[in-house]
C-alpha cells in the first residue's frame, strides 16, 4: 500500500518525488503524507532501491522508476514515430480518395 501511495504522490511530477520545485522529499516527510510508520518507510524505501523501483537522485531526490510505464507517457522518439505512421496514412488516403486522372491528349486537331 506504501508503494502505491507513493506512486499516486510522484505522478504529477513524472515520477519525482518532491514537495515542491525546490524540496524534495525525504524519509520522514514520505511518513507523514503517506500516514506510514517511519521505520517502515526506512526499510521499504531501503528494499524499493535494492529491486530498482525506486532510484535515489543525485539532488537526494527520489525517482519512481515505473511511473512513466504505468501512466502512458511516451519517449519523444515514439511521439515522432506515431505523429510520422499517422502523416503516412492520411497521405495514403488522400492518394486512395483521388480518382486517378489521365493527362487530356489531343489527337486530332479540329
Amino acid at each position: 500500500m506504501f508503494y502505491l501511495k507513493l506512486l499516486c504522490e510522484s505522478v504529477e511530477d513524472d515520477g519525482i518525488l518532491r514537495f515542491n520545485e525546490s524540496i524534495p522529499y525525504n524519509e520522514d516527510m514520505l511518513s507523514v503524507i503517506t500516514d506510514t510508520n517511519v521505520d517502515i518507510v526506512h526499510a521499504a524505501m531501503d528494499i524499493f532501491q535494492q529491486l530498482g523501483m525506486v532510484a535515489l537522485m543525485d539532488s537526494d531526490t527520489y525517482y519512481m522508476t515505473e511511473v512513466e510505464k504505468l501512466v502512458g507517457h511516451e519517449s519523444h522518439q515514439t511521439k515522432r514515430k506515431r505523429e510520422n505512421k499517422k502523416a503516412k496514412e492520411l497521405e495514403q488516403a488522400k492518394e486512395q480518395a483521388l480518382p486517378a486522372v489521365e493527362p487530356f491528349v489531343e489527337d486530332e486537331p479540329w
